[in-house]
């Protein structure tokens, strides 16, 4: 298999993980129309539920809450969840990107190298505003692989 086929292939893989990501941000979204709608539904019913002539059938104003605060932490548990596996394709992304790079002997792709390394959380930030100028992070981009790959 000469270098073009190794290139067309991995690029294809590429494809693929990239489109599992977009799948996932698509979830992600979705998510929040659901969080949406729960909030709306949330915030009518305790506004009906200050009435007096209101009848709650056979769930209570604090099992509906309950109610209301499971599913949004389940919601909250499945967007975490589709943030780590978009992280995961992220970084395999990152590897074939590299890969593609050093067969081609040039840097065709880098768009996710870059959003990748860009990507700060948190934690990061708030130990910024600690500890001003310590990184915890790489924040230069890593120099591709040189040479054939074996």
């Amino acid at each position: 298999m000469d270098a073009k086929d190794r290139v067309d292939l991995l690029l294809e893989e590429y494809r693929a993980m990239r489109s599992e990501i977009e799948s996932r941000i698509s979830a992600r979204f979705t998510l929040v129309g659901y969080v949406a709608a729960l909030g709306t539904y949330a915030f009518f019913e305790t506004e009906t539920n200050r009435l007096p002539s209101v009848h709650l059938g056979p769930w209570t104003f604090e099992g509906r809450t309950a109610l209301f605060a499971a599913a949004a932490l389940a919601l909250l548990f499945l967007w975490l969840r589709f943030g780590t596996l978009i992280r995961r394709c992220s970084h395999q992304l990152v590897e074939l990107e590299q890969r593609i790079n050093a067969l081609a002997g040039e840097e065709l792709l880098t768009w996710e190298t870059r959003q990748v390394l860009g990507q700060r959380n948190l934690f990061h930030k708030i130990y910024d505003l600690i500890q001003p100028g310590a990184r915890l992070s790489p924040t230069a981009r890593p120099a591709p692989p040189r040479g054939r790959r074996r």
